[in-house]
């Protein structure tokens, strides 16, 4: 059976790792350019826990795409290893000088990767120091919504859904955690699949044509083609505005259109 592209590019990154021993620079960018976000924190995959469906279909896993290159891919090993390795009160203040200097008015976490033991103390520790910071932070990993402090105002918690066996069990016990900053995502491939109420539906780039994107209210307006891919988050803002965290299940009527 041949592998996912996220099972090839973890291997490739495993092999990375054991022979390239890069550590980030102290004059070295933390964040990396994204077209939709503008700027986005990212890790190996390696982090990751991905369902058979993300396996699949993982935008940062696409054969052939400069965010697989090696030099992207030595470039999540560094910012890794920053965060194993340095304080977590060090590596926020880092971010958050980084984050002024970009002129960022949010950051996406796990462009690329997931949350670790050692990035969930990071985002306390930005929450305490730098509360005017807006944080964009999407994981699969149950577990990790109770490293977030429950008192934190600057974070918004995608937690990512799609059509895997896996997915409920997962969202049944991110749902027991009961994060006060977590809200449902979904990644929908085939139109006939249940959204389990996610507040934000994203179209698989493969079968987007094929998929329901005229919902102005849940699907991603760049998956509906309402507007650009480059900045689309900056300009839509729909993953981090207060109304997104009203609970799992949707509600047309506490959404603007």
């Amino acid at each position: 059976m041949a592998k996912s592209i996220v099972a090839e590019l973890r291997a490739r990154v495993k092999a990375l790792a054991k022979e390239y021993d890069g550590v980030l620079k102290p004059d070295e960018t933390i964040c990396s350019d994204n077209t939709k976000t503008g700027s986005s924190l990212n890790f190996p995959h390696i982090t990751c826990r991905p369902t058979s469906v993300c396996s699949d279909v993982c935008y940062g896993a696409m054969p052939g795409k400069p965010i697989t290159w090696t030099n992207s891919l030595k470039k999540y090993l560094r910012v890794y290893r920053y965060f194993l390795e340095a304080p977590p009160d060090e590596v926020a203040d880092r971010i958050h000088r980084e984050y002024v200097r970009r002129k960022m008015t949010f950051l996406r976490w796990n462009g690329v990767g997931d949350l670790f033991p050692e990035s969930a103390a990071v985002v306390g520790q930005m929450a305490k120091r730098h509360p005017e910071d807006t944080l964009l932070i999407v994981t699969r990993k149950p577990e990790m919504v109770s490293l977030i402090p429950r008192d934190v105002q600057n974070m918004y918690l995608m937690f990512s859904l799609d059509g895997s066996k896996e997915s409920p069990v997962r969202r049944a016990d991110a749902l027991r955690r009961r994060h006060p900053r977590m809200y449902f995502s979904f990644l929908r491939r085939r139109p006939d699949e249940d959204t389990m109420g996610a507040r934000i539906v994203f179209n698989a780039q493969q079968s987007k044509k094929v998929l329901p994107y005229d919902d102005f209210v849940t699907v991603c307006p760049v998956d509906a083609d309402r507007i650009p891919v480059k900045g689309a988050c900056a300009t839509c803002r729909r993953c981090f505005r207060p109304d997104v965290l009203d609970g799992s299940k949707h509600d047309p009527t506490r959404m603007e259109r």
